[in-house]
């Protein structure tokens, strides 16, 4: 049982840096291969995210890309810049973890999301449909 415990205990530090408040997850973060910034912003308990930068902002023909896979053919318009990708993040003390939901303009697809702080500068975002088992994780990078 003592063992079992300092696995636990280990595994729980190492998920969490010391010192870690839900706001850590407030500001700017590269995405994936360096494709685009996400700035992650806090309105009320809860935190979105938002692209503010993107680098192939335009299509082949100089227009802003838009999002186009949306299946909501009234949002397919829209410029991808600018667009809310993570709702309703909120954060479990417990868990030491943001929990909420994630759209992707990738495939248009919306799906539940836990970001785990990996370090002050690093997260893992992972996207899932019904069980993380099933999931994909990202590691983002802050933007210093």
């Amino acid at each position: 049982m003592k063992f079992l415990t300092a696995i636990f205990l280990i595994l729980t530090l190492v998920k969490s840096p010391a010192g870690v408040n839900s706001d850590h997850l407030m500001g700017k973060w590269v995405i994936k291969n360096e494709e685009g910034i996400v700035e992650i912003i806090k309105s009320g308990d809860k935190y979105y995210g938002k692209i503010v930068w993107l680098k192939e902002a335009n299509d082949k023909f100089g227009n802003p890309r838009t999002d186009e896979k949306n299946p909501d053919v009234s949002l397919q318009k829209r410029p991808l810049l600018g667009i809310i990708i993570l709702h309703e993040l909120a954060y479990n003390q417990t868990k030491k973890q943001w929990e909420g939901t994630a759209y992707s303009p990738r495939n248009g697809q919306t799906v539940q999301t836990i970001i785990n702080l990996q370090d002050l500068n690093t997260i893992n975002v992972m996207g899932y449909v019904g069980s993380t088992f099933f999931s994909k994780t990202e590691i983002w990078k802050r933007k210093i």
